[in-house]
């Protein structure tokens, strides 16, 4: 089964599990017991979408996914572009390292302060280490990705543009 398809899955019961805890709210008063985890919704929404989500950031970007806006990059020459167009991806991945050392930077304190859901008790610094985790490996990504391009467009440069003969 593909990724996306995992992901689509998930999606699929986060989305029967936010009806659900809406329809309880709506019909049914106060609630039970057996609906406690009904009651932490918002806590088991937000952990799955940090799963989905940050997990699927690497995934998209080895499979070149992601948008770009090159707009002010195309008002370039081509040497500067070229230049640009592989500095970007570098300066990106610094910045996703820095969101990583984050993430993990913050788990100490989490678990310190014993962060959980009310009524499940679900520790939150699973979620913040999945997090970082996923940045990380997006971080490794895109910097490959950047030093890739790089080269290749080194080699670009430093090979001139063939010209048509046709007259």
């Amino acid at each position: 089964m593909r990724l996306c398809n995992v992901a689509m899955v998930a999606m699929f019961f986060l989305m029967c599990f936010t009806t659900a805890d809406v329809l309880i709210r709506k019909f049914v008063p106060g609630g039970t017991s057996a609906m406690d985890i009904f009651k932490d919704s918002d806590y088991v929404t937000n952990f799955s979408l940090v799963v989905v989500i940050f997990c699927g950031f690497a995934y998209l970007e080895t499979q070149h996914g992601h948008i770009r806006v090159d707009i002010l990059i195309n008002l370039f020459p081509r040497v500067p572009k070229k230049i640009l167009e592989g500095l970007m991806p570098i300066i990106g991945a610094i910045v996703l390292f820095f969101l990583a050392y984050a993430f993990f930077s913050t788990i100490g304190n989490t678990m310190a302060a014993n962060k959980v859901s009310v009524n499940l008790h679900i520790p939150q610094w699973p979620f913040e280490l999945i997090a970082g985790v996923s940045m990380l490996f997006y971080g490794i990504a895109v910097l490959f990705n950047g030093i890739v391009h790089l080269a290749e467009k080194k080699k670009a440069i430093e090979e001139p543009e063939a010209c048509s003969t046709e007259g």
